[in-house]
């Protein structure tokens, strides 16, 4: 993945973990987006019961946006949290479970104006500008 979005703007510290998560759902947020909805997971982290500064610090020390196993995780439960009100699902949830995450994802992506990668294609193709 990139460093930059779509647009050639450089993901900030943090920013870049996020878009590289929401890579895997095929959403493409601006580096912008990802900059707020980064914001918005910090602040969750850092208000949650659990202690997640350790986890913070190493997603903003992240420049290619990977993290480790954990890491990575907890930041697509609080995604989840932020996007869903509910943490990411796992392997072996329900499919209903699945199915209300990525829906509720989808509407909060929608009001967020980030675009999925086959909106970005689309628009992108000659007779979709």
């Amino acid at each position: 993945m990139s460093l930059t979005d779509h647009y050639g703007t450089e993901f900030a510290p943090g920013a870049v973990c996020v878009a590289k998560v929401l890579d895997r759902m095929e959403f493409k947020p601006t580096a912008v987006q990802a900059k707020q909805l980064w914001d918005d997971v910090r602040a969750a982290l850092e208000t949650h019961k659990n202690d997640f500064s350790v986890e913070i610090q190493s997603m903003l020390a992240s420049t290619d946006g990977n993290l480790d196993t954990m890491e990575r995780g907890d930041l697509m439960d609080a995604i989840g949290d932020v996007l869903a009100g509910m943490p990411w699902p796992l392997n072996g949830d329900r499919k209903a479970t699945k199915f209300k995450f990525r829906t509720s994802v989808d509407e909060a992506m929608e009001k967020r104006g980030i675009q999925t990668a086959r909106n970005i294609n689309s628009d992108m193709s000659p007779g979709g500008l």
